[in-house]
C-alpha cells in the first residue's frame, strides 16, 4: 500500500475511526483523496460491524456484560459505531441491569480512543523520519510530532475530567457551574463537536475527485477488510482470555 494511505487505514482501524484519520492526515501530509479513501474504508466495515457484532457477541458471550462489552469496544472501528453496537445489544436482548453492555462498551472504547494522543505523534515521527532519510535532511521537524488535534484532545479531556469531578455532590464544575449548568454546557459542546466533524468530513468530500480515488486501486479496500476481520478475531479471543481476570 502507499505509505500514507496504509497509515490512515491502520490508525482508523486500531483507534477510533474517522477522528483518528482526520487527526493523523495533516501530520503525514496525506492528500484529500487518501483521507477520503481511508474514511470510506473505515465507515463501510465499521457500519457492518455495528449491525453484525452485537448478535455475534450474544452468540459468543451471552448476556455477560464484561465480555460482550470488551468485544464490542475493541472490535468496532468508530466511537459512535461502537456506542451504537452496545445499544443495539441492550435493546435487542433487553439487558437492563447495571452495568449494561453499552456502559462497558463506552468505557472500553474511550480507553482505546485515548491512545490517539500517543499513536498520532508516533505516526508523525515515523513519517517524518522516513522523509528525512529520503531527502538527506539533518533532523526531523519536531513541530509535526504533536498535531494541534492531539493538544486540543488532551486539553478538553482535562477540562471535562476536572469539571465532572468538581460537579459531584452538588459542587461547582471548575468553580463556575453547578451540576445542571455543567451538564447543559457539556451537552451543547458535544453537539457542536459533532456538527464540526461533519463539516470537516464534508470539506474532505468536496475536495475529493473520484477519478483520483480510482487511481488508488482496490488493494487498500482489501487491506481494510483484512484488518477489520483480524481486529474482530483478536478482540473476541482477548475477551475470552482476559475477561475472567477482571471484575466489574
Amino acid at each position: 500500500l502507499p505509505e500514507r494511505l496504509g497509515t490512515l487505514i491502520a490508525v482508523g482501524t486500531s483507534i477510533c475511526g474517522l477522528s483518528a484519520i482526520v487527526a493523523t492526515a495533516p501530520a503525514i501530509d496525506a492528500t484529500d483523496e487518501e483521507v477520503a479513501y481511508a474514511a470510506a474504508n473505515i465507515t463501510i466495515f465499521g457500519a457492518l460491524a455495528t449491525f453484525i457484532y452485537p448478535y455475534l457477541a450474544h452468540v459468543l458471550f451471552g448476556p455477560d456484560p464484561l465480555r460482550a462489552g470488551l468485544f464490542l469496544g475493541t472490535s468496532v472501528h468508530d466511537t459512535a459505531q461502537a456506542v451504537a453496537s452496545g445499544l443495539i445489544f441492550d435493546q435487542v436482548y433487553s439487558t437492563a441491569g447495571r452495568p449494561t453492555i453499552a456502559d462497558v462498551t463506552v468505557v472500553v472504547k474511550l480507553v482505546r480512543t485515548a491512545f490517539v494522543a500517543v499513536v498520532v505523534p508516533l505516526m508523525a515521527y515515523r513519517y517524518a523520519r522516513n522523509q528525512t532519510r529520503g531527502t538527506g535532511a539533518a533532523k526531523v521537524d519536531a513541530a509535526k510530532l504533536l498535531p494541534t488535534f492531539v493538544v486540543g484532545f488532551l486539553v478538553v479531556a482535562l477540562i471535562r475530567t476536572l469539571g465532572d469531578a468538581g460537579a459531584q455532590d452538588g459542587g461547582r464544575a471548575l468553580g463556575l457551574w453547578g451540576p445542571a449548568a455543567w451538564q447543559s454546557l457539556v451537552t451543547g459542546v458535544k453537539g457542536l463537536a459533532e456538527d464540526l466533524l461533519i463539516v470537516a468530513l464534508a470539506a474532505v468530500g468536496l475536495g475529493t475527485k473520484f477519478r483520483l480515488l480510482k487511481s488508488l486501486g482496490f488493494k487498500p479496500f482489501l487491506a481494510g477488510l483484512a484488518a477489520a476481520l483480524l481486529v474482530g478475531v483478536v478482540s473476541a479471543a482477548a475477551a475470552l482470555v482476559f475477561a475472567p481476570l477482571l471484575t466489574l
